[in-house]
């Protein structure tokens, strides 16, 4: 929310419904922001003068449910597979011509494949559509921030790795309480529903301070002080 509050011009952040209910719960949210979820915002044209727009997670249909809608629309039954989809190397493309590794969901059957990628990688695209970025020009741009594992027909300017992203013991203990300690005894103490003992905090605390660097951009609670 500190980053959300400190960007010029309206943020729109779309996230899973349960999400966006647990967040309208806590309070008001920020001024220049609005929340929105996956699988409502088809359609919806106010967000086209946003600054940002950031969208967490994804939807991802289960495999008997797309087998079964490729069914009715073939007329022919799918091959059932195992109750997860498979998983396939796959790239994205980096504006600067590049590819960054990947995995990704597959179904074997094409059509099957088709209607998963169409509710998943379909939706990402259209949430991000709501933006107009291809309206934009230099003078009103549209910064698109995807928190998701799903690779995208977009070029990206840069990807990163969830350990990067991951939520911290910092994070996690502001989260909770407001408040983010440094002593593992403390820590433990303060906090026994998420480290139930001392050596667990510990293991915690040095698991945070060998995590990849954060990317350039964003400050995590660890970096803006703790109380001890």
């Amino acid at each position: 929310f500190r980053e959300v509050r400190s960007t010029p011009g309206k943020v729109l952040v779309v996230v899973q419904a349960a999400v966006e209910g647990y967040w309208n719960s806590l309070g008001p949210l920020p001024a220049n922001m609005e929340m929105a979820h996956h699988n409502n915002v088809a359609g919806v044209d106010r967000w086209r003068d946003v600054s940002r727009l950031i969208v967490v997670g994804r939807t991802l249909p289960r495999v008997d449910d797309v087998e079964r809608i490729a069914g009715a629309l073939t007329g022919s039954a799918v091959a059932e597979t195992a109750a997860r989809y498979e998983r396939q190397d796959a790239t994205v493309q980096l504006e600067d011509g590049t590819f960054a590794a990947t995995e990704a969901d597959f179904h074997p059957d094409p059509t099957a494949e088709a209607i998963r990628y169409s509710i998943c990688e379909g939706e990402l695209v259209q949430i991000i559509g709501r933006g107009r970025g291809v309206a934009r020009t230099a003078a009103n741009p549209l910064e698109v921030q995807v928190w998701t594992d799903r690779p995208l027909p977009l070029e990206v300017v840069e990807t990163f790795m969830w350990e990067q992203m991951a939520p911290g013991p910092a994070d996690l203990m502001m989260a909770a309480e407001g408040v983010a300690l440094e002593s593992a005894p403390h820590v433990a103490a303060a906090f026994p529903h998420l480290w139930p003992s001392q050596k667990a905090a510990e293991h915690a605390l040095l698991r945070a301070r060998q995590r990849p660097p954060t990317p350039k951009g964003y400050t995590p609670f660890g970096e803006w002080g703790s109380l001890e």
